[in-house]
């Protein structure tokens, strides 16, 4: 992963870019739980799909302006947790 030349992807690299390419988890994993959460409970109140709706566009609108900021176009690659 450190290698850049070893990378599968390397081609499509965006020069520069650090490895394993920095992202904002914390950011992005907190506001996926509380929609979690608040899906669940206008699921068990069986609240209008209107509802459901507004969430999942607070959602989109969320994650938008998470990557949407100037790093957010450069191509680089993750550190994906090992499966073992």
């Amino acid at each position: 992963m450190r290698d850049p030349a070893r990378l599968k992807w390397r081609k499509r690299i965006t020069p520069g870019t650090p490895l394993p390419t920095p992202w904002p988890k914390a950011e992005f994993e907190e506001p996926l739980r509380e929609s979690q959460r608040t899906r669940t409970q206008l699921r068990k109140a069986n609240r209008p799909k209107s509802e459901m709706n507004a969430l999942f566009h607070r959602e989109q609108r969320i994650d938008e302006e998470l990557f949407m900021s100037s790093d957010s176009r450069k191509v680089g690659s993750a550190a994906m947790p090992s499966k073992r």
